[in-house]
């Protein structure tokens, strides 16, 4: 099959969805808020250290969950605020986690490949 006519499938398929609030859809704004705020939490912390990077990574990462949804609910769709609060959540989880441990990548170990996260209080 041509990769234009998987694209043009893949494209009418996806116009079919719409949004629910089930527990998987609460789960992926849950983990993306907590996405969100841990990497603005990180980064606030590396390039802007005077910054307090809890509340930068949570606030940010929350008004985005909200702007997001206000966009739903100005397009003529609804406000949910299980999403919203569901990001929100996830953005205090992501943010708490950064601020207060330090959470690195560990890629390579006495001679070892592998991949890991590693995971230590901050003091």
């Amino acid at each position: 099959m041509p990769r234009w006519k998987l694209g043009a499938c893949a494209l009418l398929y996806s116009l079919s969805l719409y949004a629910n609030d089930s527990f998987n859809s609460e789960l992926s704004h849950f983990a993306g808020g907590a996405a969100m705020a841990g990497g603005i939490s990180l980064i606030t912390q590396h390039y802007y250290p005077e910054q307090d990077a809890f509340w930068m990574g949570f606030g940010l990462s929350s008004l985005a969950g909200i702007l997001g949804e206000g966009t739903q609910w100005a397009s003529g769709g609804r406000f949910s605020v299980l999403d919203a609060g569901s990001h929100m959540a996830g953005s205090l989880l992501g943010a708490v986690t950064v601020d207060h441990f330090c959470v690195s990548p560990d890629l390579y170990r006495d001679g070892e490949h592998y991949v890991g996260l590693q995971v230590r209080y901050l003091l």
